[in-house]
């Protein structure tokens, strides 16, 4: 009998069974930060609810549990908070708020009943062309051009914008237009009248970034920054936004990462940041970049993961092109673990990675491609994820960090 060869066959065994028990315990972590992230205890993590307050804890009590210790930073921002459940009928049959339609995010209150007389449609023909004329960055500019401009001057006029898909966003202010998002699908037969309800207000509010950092191995100033929001939709009294990619997802990698560095040193300091305000127009990285705890001269690359929980034809990596160092270990990485391609795209204001480009700082939005996740919707479950995806985010994340410290 050849001992040897035993011995390396049961090590080998030994091996197989260790990593698998680490990706098992891997994916239960994720799945349970992703579950409660979008649960409805957080209720779409946003102030209007007070679901955000619950998922500030959860993540400070999760980086507690594995010994490190989170700094919050306030974040004062104003939200044009929907008060209760809206509704709307339409030619007598009652739509569902979130998916049938939603208040404009920057309508005041109103209710009463709506017929074509008193109604105004902006259809994506007429919204197209306003873009042109106006050299407007997005149609969801032109919409918000067209509330403020009709803000108090059509007296009891609906102003209605039929869209394929119902995409919700948060505001900071409130116009005294009635504006209604609804379904083009649902007015192909006209409107004959629609009776519509809803209340919102302006509120102030104060939410948190929360940073933690975990010092590396080498003696050296340097830091690598990693970046997700936790902050999402909220709610629209009882339909709430789950948010489990946008961006529980992005969050659990964070949180995974924070863990593996917590009981292994990384060659460089790292500094974790669950941001607040993304979806309000980046104002929690906005906020920090601009009273940084850490000085940003120091950071040598900054990964900003935001929506990395479905797709598998590879990543995106905005700003890319103006990081041509970062762009090159993803690359490689995704070309030796097959892990799909790396599309590189320029910069945006699209994520959180943008107010810290703005300051010089190396920073990059990485995100998976490919997926057909519901975007700002109800649907957007943690049940409707890849979690083969979410892991291999995990270890592409980790082999950035040890071939960038190394260069």
């Amino acid at each position: 009998m050849n001992f040897p060869i035993i011995r390396r066959i049961m090590l080998l065994l030994l091996f197989s069974a260790f990593f698998a028990a680490a990706e098992n315990a891997l994916r239960e972590d994720m799945e349970k930060d992703i579950v409660f992230l979008s649960s409805e205890k957080c209720r779409g993590r946003s102030y209007s609810a007070g679901g955000i307050v619950h998922a500030e804890r959860y993540i400070v009590r999760r980086l507690k549990n594995s010994g490190i210790r989170a700094f919050r930073q306030t974040v004062p921002y104003t939200l044009n908070v929907t008060l209760e459940t809206p509704l709307c009928i339409l030619n007598g049959d009652t739509l569902r708020p979130g998916y049938d339609f939603i208040p404009h995010p920057y309508s005041a209150s109103f209710r009463g009943h709506y017929g074509p007389e008193n109604i105004e449609l902006f259809g994506e023909d007429t919204l197209k062309i306003l873009q042109d004329s106006l050299d407007l960055f997005s149609i969801s500019t032109v919409r918000r051009h067209i509330m403020k401009t009709r803000d108090g001057k059509t007296g009891s006029a609906l102003l209605i914008f039929p869209e394929e898909e119902i995409l919700q966003s948060k505001q900071d202010k409130r116009y005294h237009a009635a504006g209604l998002q609804i379904r083009a699908a649902l007015l192909e037969d006209g409107i004959d009248n629609i009776f519509l309800y809803h209340r919102s207000a302006v509120k102030k509010l104060r939410g948190k970034n929360l940073i933690a950092l975990i010092p590396g191995r080498a003696d050296s100033d340097s830091l690598i920054m990693l970046t997700a929001h936790y902050d999402h939709m909220g709610a629209l009294g009882d339909i709430w936004y789950p948010g489990a990619n946008d961006n529980a997802s992005g969050v659990a990698v964070l949180l995974a990462l924070a863990r593996h560095y917590a009981e292994n040193p990384p060659p460089f300091s790292l500094v974790f940041c669950f941001l607040n305000g993304e979806e309000q127009g980046l104002l929690g990285a906005a906020h920090y970049a601009e009273n940084p705890l850490y000085d940003l001269s120091r950071v040598m690359s900054l990964v900003n993961l935001d929506m990395v929980g479905s797709g598998r034809k590879g990543y995106g990596m905005v700003n890319g092109a103006a990081c041509p160092k970062e762009a090159a270990i993803l690359q490689d990485i995704c070309r030796k673990n097959e892990f799909g391609e790396l599309r590189i795209r320029d910069n945006s204001p699209n994520s959180d990675h943008y107010p810290f480009t703005e300051r010089g700082v190396p920073a990059f939005f990485l995100y998976t491609s490919g997926g057909e996740q519901p975007y700002h919707h109800p649907d957007d479950l943690a049940g409707t994820l890849d979690w083969d995806v979410l892991e291999k985010t995990v270890l592409l994340v980790r082999e950035f960090i040890a071939l960038r410290s190394a260069k």
